[in-house]
């Protein structure tokens, strides 16, 4: 390399003047590369150890100095720009020295250069100019290039009609449709990514569109031309085709009239990373056209509904397989009249404290977990041993089991009952998360429950929400965990089983007591209020039997059931103070004394009958 070689690697200018001409954009030392679509400057200039300026990009691997930025612009060997450079042919570009900005401000914008279609075509070895048409005036008003790249990726660059000719800039937003005088009479095409896909279907006789700039693009074009129309959607066989896909779907579905919305699953066509329509055709490429065209029409006529039609047919296909159910509670009524573990929701069950809450959900995780039913239960308030000892009185029976004075007095039968509950327990107890020194906030809490709903937790119990770490702005705060928690719900197909307290000083049950904001009511599926009696309330409960009375501790109010028709019930229960378990005895049909003969004679003149 020759000392003047040399001295322009060393010329920060240079490098800046070349990549300029190729199309960037400078921010400092951050630029926009011109070798790719680059909407945040992911590229930048360095000075190396040897002095030499470089370039490098983040996006596409590309990375060089002022001659391989003119080999990369030009589409030439590096070792040829090398040699003219050091010909008579080196001042074929001089280094620009940058001209000092007059004394009333810089100076204006250089015009761009203006091309003619056949210039575009042969410009730096392009594999690909495709002409977007306006259908009404026939002219051109926007073209693709496809460009490649040393490391064998591509690059796509835009042109536009100006000045009498065409310059590499795109059109402004919307971008127009590809193929728009062909979609203009179909009632029925194919939405692909990129235009060798839609002219590979033209070939055979298909009609097929596109939208410019490629895969999460979507959103710069303008879809209206598909209003109303059938439109079978073919994603590329990778997640950021998909993607794109799903993104130009919620598109489609929102236009007015909507498109009728059809899927095709790309992995079930035999192609490769990456494979797309155009690949597809091209296997066929033996075949008669009369064949080809049968072939496309058959994996079209494979294709899935989409939209709320198709939302509705999954749900339904889903509840008829057992797929989405609700999943049961260890007390049938309360499962039948809230359907409270369907995928996807959230329940809140709230009581003022010395309800025995936690003794509520305790008992439900081990019952869940000992049906298989994977559970994951944080508990904000003691130890992981305190649950566990707990749930070992619930096991046995035995309330005794929590008694400090009981159990040291009782070293023998205390350790036989743990030891035959021992297995079990020690099962289970890997399913309690106990919080650190410090309780977690809500963010911390949207962290965990999203972490045990991709491990395969079915239920998830925080108990209690509203112990976790409060900020100031805290209902801001509340209804972005509420909103975080549906959407990895929605994601998983898991539940979520959330304690909470009343409002300070308020101990009615209702929606507007509930502590924390608004949008625990307004997003929970399903809200429960557990009540606690002293002295037990003498109620009328309809059972398998007949009404009934009964005198108890506990009541549940069904404040919400979005999924069922329990709103506005309630469910008897007694909390056994001996066991430390519920039990569930029924509806509450009446519950004052009065109520409750009325409702002992009604049920004797009924058996007299």
């Amino acid at each position: 390399m020759t000392s003047e070689q040399n001295a322009l690697r060393r010329d920060r200018a240079a490098l800046e003047a070349e990549l300029t001409a190729a199309g960037t954009t400078f921010h400092g030392k951050t630029c926009k590369c011109p070798f790719h679509t680059d909407e945040h400057a992911s590229a930048g200039i360095y000075q190396g150890e040897d002095g030499a300026w470089r370039f490098k990009c983040h996006g596409c691997g590309f990375g060089g100095d002022v001659f391989d930025v003119r080999a990369n612009a030009q589409g030439k060997p590096l070792a040829d720009v090398l040699r003219e450079a050091a010909g008579p042919s080196a001042q074929r570009r001089p280094t620009p020295t940058p001209a000092a900005p007059p004394a009333d401000g810089p100076p204006p914008d250089e015009a761009p250069r203006i091309y003619t279609l056949a210039e575009l075509r042969a410009f730096r070895g392009a594999t690909e100019v495709n002409e977007y048409t306006d259908p009404d005036s026939g002219r051109i008003d926007l073209i693709t290039i496809r460009l490649p790249l040393p490391n064998g990726g591509k690059r796509f660059i835009q042109a536009r009609p100006e000045g009498g000719g065409l310059i590499l800039k795109r059109p402004p937003d919307p971008l127009p449709l590809f193929n728009r005088t062909r979609i203009r009479a179909a009632e029925r095409l194919i939405v692909t990514e990129g235009e060798k896909c839609v002219l590979a279907l033209h070939s055979v006789g298909i009609v097929a569109t596109t939208s410019p700039m490629g895969a999460g693009k979507a959103g710069h074009a303008d879809w209206t031309p598909l209003a109303g129309k059938t439109a079978i959607l073919w994603p590329d066989n990778d997640p950021p085709g998909i993607a794109h896909m799903h993104d130009v779907a919620a598109i489609l579905e929102k236009l007015d009239p909507p498109a009728r919305l059809w899927w095709i699953d790309p992995a079930g066509l035999g192609l490769g990373p990456k494979g797309d329509a155009a690949d597809f055709i091209a296997a066929l490429a033996d075949l008669p056209i009369e064949q080809q065209r049968a072939a496309v029409e058959e994996v079209l006529s494979a294709a899935t509904p989409m939209g709320p039609g198709r939302e509705l047919h999954d749900l339904i296909e889903a509840t008829i397989s057992g797929r989405r159910r609700a999943l049961p509670w260890p007390w049938s009524g309360l499962g039948k009249l809230t359907r409270a573990l369907l995928p996807g929701t959230v329940t809140l069950l709230c009581g003022e404290g010395g309800a025995s809450k936690s003794f509520l959900i305790l008992q439900a995780a081990a019952w869940w977990h000992a049906e298989g039913i994977c559970v994951a239960l944080y508990e904000l308030e003691g130890t992981r041993a305190e649950h566990m000892q707990r749930a070992l009185a619930q096991a046995a029976g035995d309330a005794r089991l929590t008694d400090p004075d009981w159990l040291r007095a009782n070293p023998a039968d205390a350790r036989a009952v743990e030891a035959a509950n021992a297995e079990a327990l020690d099962r289970f107890g890997l399913c309690i998360h106990e919080a650190p020194g410090e309780p977690p906030d809500l963010p911390a809490l949207a962290a965990w429950t999203e972490a045990q709903a991709k491990a395969g937790a079915q239920i998830i119990v925080v108990d209690s929400v509203t112990a976790a770490a409060t900020v100031r702005d805290q209902w801001v705060i509340d209804q972005a965990f509420i909103g975080r928690a549906k959407v990895i719900l929605r994601e998983t197909g898991a539940r979520l089983l959330l304690v909470a307290h009343p409002r300070k000083g308020h101990k009615s049950a209702g929606l507007d007591e509930l502590a924390g904001a608004a949008a625990y009511a307004r997003l929970s599926d399903t809200v429960l209020w557990l009540e606690w009696h002293e002295p037990p309330a003498k109620v009328a409960v309809k059972t398998a039997l007949g009404i009934t009375t009964f005198g108890v501790n506990r009541t549940i109010r069904i404040l919400k059931a979005r999924h069922a028709i329990g709103t506005g019930a309630r469910l008897a229960f007694t909390f056994d103070a001996n066991s430390l378990t519920y039990r569930e005895h029924g509806i509450i049909v009446k519950a004052n004394r009065a109520a409750a003969a009325d409702a002992d004679e009604e049920q004797g003149q009924e058996a007299s009958a």
